[in-house]
């Protein structure tokens, strides 16, 4: 049940449990008075113990920067809900984990580590999502020589967080599959082309992969730009994509898609408005997400979606991998963000020509 709710408070409840039962922390009467960074610090040893999995848990959800290397060590363990669990850890910690992460995949010559260790930190990284892009494209530069098991990794990352910028770097992943096989005197036969077959041995073979290859970025930027345009004409018709952006409030107008979805229409959210002229201000006055998100919080201003279930996937695809968690309404530097980056609250802005005196009022 903690788990499903997460948050600090969760993890805070979990390490006085951990901590109370551990027989190798003497003079802890009571845990519940510890701050969190001591917890943290208590933690990190259970990491090596019984309570590996809930250690690791509470470790990422108190997001520490100094928990990172020794759940990097944890990727190795042969228990495979531990390694999990250390995955998540650190894709929660986030940017803090990104340099440590790097130093892990992007390795020097001579440099061996575990193959578990290595694929445990191309996972946390692809549940980062795009943020986490430039690490794995030095990663699989630098793995460019030849397929090693690494970079069958980093690819199975790439694909997983998608996007227009992987495409590029999976379309070179298919032509240096085509020179090892060369190189290896491994041939490749594609049968399934309705009776004829196309092998990779030969000049015309590599020709064709890189053909494909191209052919298949091309239908990527044509699909991305039917859609780019697709959700340009909703917005210009005050129209709602995807979740219910900060400043506007969704209402139905009784009309619905060919497949039967409910179109709302956005309409402006005055009080909630005010705060986004706020946020532009702060942010063109020189503040970071950081500094603003505390001032909002410190102001009482609620997030949009305070007090609704979420439903986290943490980079899964399936039912099994979500995980339930309670929104609190505080606000962090990731929502700043996603609020200031918005394309509708962008164009809002825009047309108001904010001003800092805006603000001021």
């Amino acid at each position: 049940m903690l788990k499903q709710i997460g948050g600090k408070d969760s993890a805070r409840a979990v390490a006085v449990a951990l901590i109370a039962g551990d027989r190798s922390s003497p003079g802890v009467f009571n845990a519940s008075l510890l701050p969190d960074a001591e917890l943290v610090l208590r933690l990190i040893p259970l990491l090596h113990g019984e309570a590996q999995p809930r250690a690791a848990w509470a470790l990422g959800e108190f997001r520490d920067p100094r928990a990172i290397p020794p759940l990097i060590d944890s990727l190795a363990n042969q228990n495979y809900v531990v390694t999990g669990t250390a995955t998540d850890a650190l894709a929660k910690i986030g940017t803090p984990a990104m340099p440590a992460l790097r130093a892990v995949i992007v390795t020097q010559e001579g440099t061996e580590r575990p193959f578990a260790i290595l694929t445990g930190a191309v996972e946390a990284l692809a549940r980062m999502g795009r943020p986490a892009i430039p690490i794995l494209r030095e990663a699989f530069e630098a793995e460019g020589k030849g397929l090693s098991n690494n970079l069958y990794a980093i690819v199975r990352a790439l694909r997983t967080i998608g996007g227009p910028e992987v495409v590029p770097l999976l379309a070179q992943s298919l032509r240096q599959a085509g020179k090892m096989f060369d190189e290896m005197k491994i041939v490749l036969h594609i049968v399934d082309l309705g009776g004829d077959s196309l092998s990779t041995q030969g000049a015309a073979g590599r020709l064709m992969l890189t053909v494909l290859a191209g052919m298949a970025e091309y239908e990527r930027e044509l699909i991305r730009d039917r859609i780019t345009k697709h959700l340009d004409a909703k917005r210009d018709r005050d129209e709602l994509c995807g979740t219910e952006p900060f400043g506007f409030t969704a209402v139905a107008t009784g009309e619905v898609t060919p497949k039967g979805k409910a179109i709302k229409r956005l309409e402006p959210n005055p009080e909630e408005q005010k705060w986004i002229v706020f946020m532009a201000v702060q942010y063109d006055a020189g503040f970071g997400y950081h500094t603003i998100a505390k001032q909002l919080n410190a102001a009482g201003v609620p997030t949009k979606r305070r007090g609704e279930i979420l439903n986290l996937l943490h980079g899964g695809h399936s039912k099994a991998a979500v995980e339930k968690r309670f929104a609190s309404g505080r606000w962090q530097s990731g929502n700043v963000a996603r609020v200031l980056n918005n394309k509708t609250a962008r164009a809002w802005l825009a047309e108001r020509a904010v001003a800092p005196t805006e603000a001021a009022a």
